[in-house]
């Protein structure tokens, strides 16, 4: 949400105008962590929640400016109607969260600044919103941070209680912010406070380091000045995600870990703890018009320490060779030497096109957005990018993977279809590199569905050989050795690529469980899958692993309450959808884990 006001790339056009204004800026708490758990459930509750935001503002004379995905940006002319309304939605969206369980919980974090705003037909822009939104980062979960600005004016209005935070010193901001949180909200007597909505969570434990050197990309800063520009900053960080993922030698942390911190108030502590690296790189973007800025710094996560901090001022037809440049800049600050033709291979040539370069990052932005609308938004942008870069393998492996999502998924009308498309486009990104690790795992995915198992792990494991700094190769082979029937193989490759995504989903979590199960280690299938269904609660198919685990350990009354409790969350479910489709090379397989739960109770 920052503007280009002061950076040598903004004049503002004569169609603009400037006003002092109070800004909201809120967004949710671990929404992608919801997002990877239940998308169906989350999508339901944040339509909710946001009806709550648009009512409480439109009551107190506010303005919803934006409100995109889990973010909500609104304006009042005065800051004591905003205080009023955070405080309100936020007390609010604490009774509605006492009706879901504490794992699907939804959060806002809440920041209020008052501040000068360029306005542009009905947008807003400039510092006082880049402030709010940092404030915002700074709150935590079901909380309201305020600026200076804004406490002064309403410190003596409302009956709120408030904790001075200091000068904050935040991301892209150059003086530091002087902060305060709101520890309550006030009881209906208007006296003293009650608790606040919500405590922290836990520290989680720290992972330890591996022998190689380990870096975490955290998504970069949106600096346009404009929210629609956030894929391109997306996009371009998953694309340095991928470039040095590609490297032996550097251990990368998967993009769904890194960027569970973004919007985040977060330390590098904390990142090199959570995810069990040692380095970090941070960064922002602005692009204006046919001009792009990249600002990046490596730094060490224990003591804060820059190794280097670089900015790349070019064309837009350059922003590939400032990824290359960047890679290269990594590599040779944390130590790793190439061998010899390993850079020419892992410096970018897949496109070159700025204009398919736009497409590839909105496709890649809708796509994770992990909805049927905008799935399909994403296949016609990964097209367009095919037509503006036909020899390049990156679209049509995205293409391969929209159609794996949408047959799994059920949001196709044509399911062969989608299975003949997949294999055609997997064909195509491996005729143009049969060497590419997300080519291959694209091939592969298509020979499961063919029956071909050998083909299958053989691709999958090709492609581990070929990116081994990928999380989505070993978590992809671990699946598929799993139908393969070479489990313990799979709790290793399951592992490895869990390792390198931390911030492991409901599936993953699930996937390790079976494993262990499939290969007779129940104790710790046991354990793993609890552990799924106490982190997602509402994932049937972790409910329906931990079934078949007490069946086969002779647990009877686990094992009926625990099918008592999958029909509690999906009254439709049944051994025929627990069987459909079966992968298993050996088809009698699936019988063996289908029994235990007709004998617990699931109907055919």
């Amino acid at each position: 949400m920052d503007g280009l006001t002061g950076m040598g790339f903004y004049m503002a056009p004569k169609d603009t105008h400037r006003k002092l204004t109070a800004i909201l800026c809120a967004d949710v708490a671990g929404y992608s962590r919801l997002m990877g758990a239940d998308e169906e459930s989350t999508i339901e509750t944040l339509t909710t929640y946001r009806e709550v935001f648009l009512s409480r503002i439109e009551s107190n004379r506010g303005r919803v400016v934006d409100a995109k995905g889990d973010a909500i940006l609104a304006e009042f002319a005065s800051v004591v109607d905003a205080v009023s309304s955070a405080v309100e939605i936020q007390q609010q969206l604490a009774e509605e969260n006492t009706k879901l369980s504490a794992e699907r919980r939804m959060d806002f974090r809440i920041g209020i600044n008052m501040g000068d705003v360029v306005v542009k037909e009905d947008a807003i822009y400039g510092d006082g919103v880049n402030v709010a939104a940092r404030l915002e980062s700074l709150a935590e979960p079901g909380c309201i941070c305020l600026s200076r600005s804004a406490y002064d004016q309403v410190k003596n209005k409302l009956k709120l209680e408030y904790e001075y935070l200091g000068e904050q010193k935040v991301k892209n901001i150059e003086e530091p912010v002087r902060a305060y949180k709101i520890t309550g909200k006030p009881r209906a007597d208007g006296n003293k406070m009650e608790a606040a909505v919500q405590t922290p969570s836990e520290e989680t434990p720290a992972l330890e380091l591996p022998e190689e050197p380990s870096i975490a990309v955290l998504a970069f800063d949106n600096m346009s000045g404009d929210p629609e520009q956030e894929y391109f900053s997306d996009g371009l960080t998953e694309d340095i995600i991928t470039d040095l993922s590609m490297i032996p030698r550097l251990f990368v942390i998967a993009r769904n870990s890194s960027f569970s911190f973004k919007g985040k108030s977060f330390t590098l502590q904390q990142v090199g703890r959570e995810l069990g690296v040692r380095f970090a790189l941070e960064g922002s973007v602005r692009k204006s018009g046919n001009r792009v800025r990249v600002t990046a710094q490596l730094i060490e996560c224990a003591t804060g320490h820059h190794l280097w901090a670089k900015r790349y001022d070019r064309g837009l037809e350059d922003i590939f060779t400032v990824q290359d440049e960047l890679t290269k800049e990594i590599v040779t600050a944390l130590d790793v030497k190439l061998v010899s033709g390993e850079a020419g291979r892992h410096n970018r040539n897949r496109y070159r096109n700025p204009e398919a370069g736009e497409a590839l990052y909105r496709a890649m932005a809708y796509y994770h957005q992990f909805e049927k609308a905008s799935h399909f938004q994403a296949k016609e942008l990964f097209e367009q990018f095919t037509q503006l870069e036909p020899d390049s393998t990156v679209g049509y492996v995205w293409l391969a993977q929209t159609c794996l999502r949408e047959v799994f998924l059920h949001w196709t009308e044509d399911r062969d279809n989608s299975i003949e498309k997949m294999g055609e486009y997997s064909q195509k990104a491996l005729a143009l590199d049969d060497q590419d690790p997300l080519a291959l795992g694209a091939a592969s995915s298509h020979q499961l569905f063919l029956g071909n198992h050998d083909q299958c792990i053989a691709y999958a494991k090709q492609g581990v050989a070929n990116g081994p700094g990928l999380a989505s190769p070993f978590i992809t082979l671990g699946w598929f050795q799993l139908f393969a029937e070479t489990p313990l193989e799979a709790v290793e490759n399951l592992k490895r690529g869990m390792r390198l995504s931390p911030i492991v989903s409901a599936p993953q979590s699930a996937q390790l469980g079976s494993a262990y199960r499939n290969s007779g280690q129940m104790e710790l299938a046991v354990a793993t899958l609890k552990n799924t269904v106490k982190r997602f609660p509402k994932f049937v198919t972790g409910h329906v692993g931990l079934a078949t685990c007490y069946g086969l350990m002779g647990m009877e009354e686990e094992a009926k309450s625990t099918v008592k409790e999958i029909l509690r969350l999906d009254p439709s479910y049944s051994i025929s959808r627990f069987s459909t489709p079966n992968f298993f090379r050996n088809k009698e397989t699936m019988e063996k884990w289908a029994q235990p739960l007709r004998e617990a109770g699931l109907p055919e």
